[in-house]
């Protein structure tokens, strides 16, 4: 008596196991990607040392305090004239509404990839403002009079 051995049967459902596979390799190369984008882009801290920024947080209170005693309000205003242009228009008026005559440091600035900072020139309340990228700046003004000085920060869009 002999015996006919029969091959094993071929199994169709290996695609199955392959495809989880190569899901997962997929997945592991655009999260590698993400990781690599992640690690040479810009951090996104504004702050050299924020963990001392955040130790001295009161002293940032007392010097919103000092401000607010002070009464000083500080207006900013952008006005487009062009492409990449436009008039940054700043006031400083005291807890009265009457204007102070006091020295104002305004600075635009982009936080992106690229730091930028261009000074502006003030003169009677208006700077003229000339960047060579559009999108989102801030106005930051810096009033001294006398001894006291205040800062305030704007956002504005600065169209192509």
């Amino acid at each position: 008596m002999s015996v006919i051995m029969t091959p094993p049967p071929v199994r169709k459902s290996l695609w199955i196991p392959g495809l989880i596979i190569g899901a997962f390799v997929t997945l592991f190369i655009i999260e590698a990607n993400f990781i690599v984008i992640a690690v040479h882009s810009r951090s996104g801290l504004v702050n050299d040392n924020p963990y001392l920024q955040g130790v001295h947080y009161n002293d940032t209170l007392a010097e919103q305090a000092r401000e607010q005693a002070l009464g000083w309000k500080i207006s900013i205003g952008f006005v487009p004239s062009g492409s990449l242009k436009g008039t940054v228009k700043v006031s400083l008026t005291d807890q009265n509404e009457k204007p102070l005559d006091g020295a104002l440091d305004v600075t635009a600035l982009r936080i992106t990839d690229q730091y930028q900072a261009v000074p502006l020139t003030v003169t009677a309340g208006d700077a003229p403002l000339s960047v060579n990228v559009p999108g989102r700046w801030f106005i930051k003004v810096v009033a001294h009079h006398g001894a006291d000085h205040v800062e305030r920060t704007q956002e504005i869009f600065v169209q192509p």
